[in-house]
């Protein structure tokens, strides 16, 4: 058989509910909250970082502006305009073409103070011949040849002025050139002009503010033109197409990049042509924002053990008075007391339960009362009835006796009979207590039993066994009488001429059995049906007798004490009462 679940305490489940609610408010306005403050975290930072991008692309156009200025200042400067398409320089064109040149150096020495750019310029001819400021003379080489399968070459035969990707010269530098078409009178290239600026001047604009971060500058094509590792310049970053999508029309996104999270900003400056990507570890962004989740998440538990208190009071406050009041009903359910009072405080529902509670509990006192009462003037009632129906009877046959008596002048015999008829009355008017010693109930039987002696002559006989210890027990009154006037009407028939009754009185533990037994015709299951509804059928009032004596003794002693009729015995009829032993 499966135990039955034993249910939770009201203060258990209080304190899970409170539990319950505390974790997830706590829980999901936190993650809530702390997501949302993430967010805008990360939007202020990502926005404040594509400031300083802005910034350095600012730098940077500044530099492409300042070098075109200067290129300009060289390729449109009249000792710049010779003519330079012959295939053969003779010895003194050689020589005049690098005068001029010298004397745009002393030019290029004051803008190169001013604008702070360090740079040089290269003149490479179709012929083979070329100039670099930085050899300061003039030489015959191939170089136009290797310019010719580049890129960025094919792009300026279409434009005439483009900046080339970062790359290492053959003094083992990485520049970014200025390229410019040379053209004869006739509007034919004839060459090329290169004015070459390093990187570390890119470099320079960003430098400072490189610390965890890493800033990539990059052209229109993805290719790296500046950055503090040297071995990335040069190489591809992204394919444009990618990144385009990486971010869309947002400055800014987070990639995940190796197991880690970065922030990617943006900034594209249309106007220099180059874009400025800086990449971040979002670890390192989020340093203080990971301080303040840890002082939330403390808060947090700190709020959850405040609350966990709060809930613990509340369900404590509220659970001990109705403990109380429950082990108050208790007493008053396992106790006789009928003034009991309840004195149970906490909250408001709790007092006004206390109160209702002390008004039921008069009210009930006042209706057992009002039974008890009740159920008394019952009993009285019974009495009074019994000894109305008995009284005729006892007047009928005593009167008759007498008149036999009389009529046979036995004077001694009508005495008898008297005195014993005069000591019943006096027992059935006397009535002033429902419990009467158990003496006095026996010489009642005596009385009664004079008179069936003198009606029935030595057809009827009496047996009293009772010890004298009883006789000063208390008993109810007149509930023998009736028992043995059953035994002597119902228990002689054509069959049986006598009747012996006996009458004992036992102990066994706290109660009192008194056994009533006839020889008579018994009371067998069929004939105490048949007697039964007999009895019924004209109201008999022997059977109405033992009724009420079985209603009252269960009335004064309860359940557990009744009369019964012993429909197994089989030499007459038995009839037991049990009741406690009253002192």
């Amino acid at each position: 058989m499966m135990k039955r679940r034993v249910p939770l305490k009201l203060k258990t489940i209080l304190v899970i509910f409170a539990t319950g609610l505390i974790v997830c408010t706590l829980g999901l306005s936190g993650i809530f909250s702390f997501s949302m403050f993430q967010k805008l975290m990360v939007e202020k930072i990502s926005n404040s970082r594509v400031d300083v991008l802005s910034q350095i692309s600012e730098k940077l156009t500044t530099v492409k502006l300042n070098a075109e200025m200067l290129s300009n200042l060289y390729f449109y400067n009249s000792n710049f305009t010779k003519n330079y398409d012959r295939s053969v320089f003779t010895e003194e064109e050689r020589a005049e073409i690098e005068a001029n040149f010298k004397e745009l150096e002393g030019m290029s020495g004051m803008t190169e103070a001013t604008t702070g750019l360090k740079f040089y310029y290269e003149l490479i001819l179709n012929n083979g011949y070329a100039y670099s400021s930085l050899d300061d003379q003039m030489f015959y080489h191939s170089k136009i040849a290797e310019y010719r399968n580049s890129m960025w070459f094919r792009e300026l035969q279409k434009t005439g002025n483009i900046w080339t990707p970062t790359y290492e010269d053959a003094y083992g530098n990485n520049i970014i050139s200025n390229v410019r078409s040379i053209k004869d009178s006739k509007g034919d290239v004839i060459g090329i002009f290169m004015f070459n600026i390093y990187e570390e001047n890119i470099r320079r604009q960003f430098m400072d503010l490189i610390d965890e971060n890493d800033i990539y500058i990059i052209d229109n094509e993805g290719n790296i033109i500046s950055h503090m590792d040297e071995e990335m310049i040069g190489i591809r970053f992204y394919d444009m197409d990618v990144m385009n999508n990486m971010f869309e029309e947002k400055n800014y996104n987070i990639v995940n990049k190796n197991r880690k999270d970065y922030l990617f900003s943006i900034y594209k400056n249309h106007e220099g042509g180059w874009i400025v990507v800086e990449e971040i570890l979002m670890a390192l962004l989020l340093e203080d924002v990971r301080r303040i989740k840890l002082r939330m998440v403390q808060a947090g538990f700190l709020l959850f053990l405040v609350g966990i208190i709060i809930s613990i009071y509340i369900a404590q406050k509220t659970t001990r008075p109705l403990r109380e009041l429950v082990g108050e009903l208790e007493q008053v359910a396992n106790s006789e007391r009928d003034n009991h009072s309840f004195n149970v405080t906490g909250w408001y529902e709790i007092s006004k339960i206390s109160n209702e509670c002390n008004y039921m509990n008069e009210r009930i006192r006042l209706l057992v009362d009002k039974i008890k009462e009740s159920e008394k003037r019952k009993r009285v009632a019974e009495m009074g009835f019994m000894q109305s129906q008995m009284s005729p009877h006892f007047l009928y046959n005593t009167l008759f006796s007498i008149r036999c008596l009389v009529d046979m002048e036995d004077k001694k015999g009508a005495i008898g009979i008297i005195d014993a008829f005069t000591s019943i009355l006096k027992y059935i008017l006397s009535y002033k207590s429902e419990f009467v010693d158990v003496a006095q109930e026996i010489r009642f039987l005596e009385d009664y039993a004079v008179l069936q002696k003198y009606r029935y002559g030595d057809q009827f006989e009496l047996v009293i066994h009772c010890s004298e210890e009883l006789y000063s027990k208390k008993i109810l009154r007149m509930i023998l009488e009736p028992l043995v006037e059953n035994s002597v009407f119902h228990g002689m028939d054509d069959d049986v001429d006598s009747i012996r009754v006996e009458v004992e009185f036992r102990i066994d533990d706290s109660d009192m059995f008194i056994t009533v037994t006839d020889n008579g015709v018994g009371f067998t299951n069929k004939k105490f049906t048949e007697l039964s509804e007999k009895m019924r059928e004209n109201n008999h009032s022997n059977m109405i007798g033992m009724n009420n004596i079985r209603e009252r003794i269960k009335m004064n002693f309860g359940k557990n004490y009744t009369l019964s009729i012993d429909t197994l015995y089989e030499q007459g009829a038995r009839v037991i009462v049990k009741v406690p032993i009253i002192e």
